[in-house]
């Protein structure tokens, strides 16, 4: 690993690689679905982070036929002695749009489409 500064232990290193197999989790992406509120505006956004994330909201790009949406975070500064777990969260972030989302599809950053499901349904 670059930059590492020690020692790092590895968990299950002949663990096999995963990959969704339904559409369902496919279409989930990185850290699951989004869910929206009733009032087709607010969107619970995944968002994946380490131990020393921290996760702020939601920001989108609205376009008529699409919206982009990411996770905004920060990393908290530790001393390079401090010893952090490597752990990955998951974490849902939320923001609102201008207007409701309505037959847009929602896109991840990275151009994946997300699910998306009812907030009330997921009970939020």
């Amino acid at each position: 690993m670059t930059g590492l500064r020690g020692a790092c232990i590895v968990l299950a290193p002949d663990a096999q690689c995963w990959w969704p197999e339904r559409d369902a989790e496919r279409l989930g992406g990185p850290g699951g679905g989004a869910t929206i509120e009733d009032d087709g505006v607010t969107i619970h956004f995944p968002a994946f982070g380490g131990a020393l994330t921290e996760f702020h909201r939601a920001q989108f790009q609205e376009h008529p036929a699409y919206v982009i949406g990411r996770a905004v975070t920060s990393q908290r500064r530790v001393s390079w002695e401090t010893p952090v777990i490597a752990i990955g969260l998951l974490r849902k972030v939320s923001g609102q749009l201008t207007k409701p989302l309505a037959g847009r599809v929602l896109l991840h950053t990275s151009g994946q489409p997300l699910a998306v499901s009812s907030a009330v349904s997921v009970g939020r």
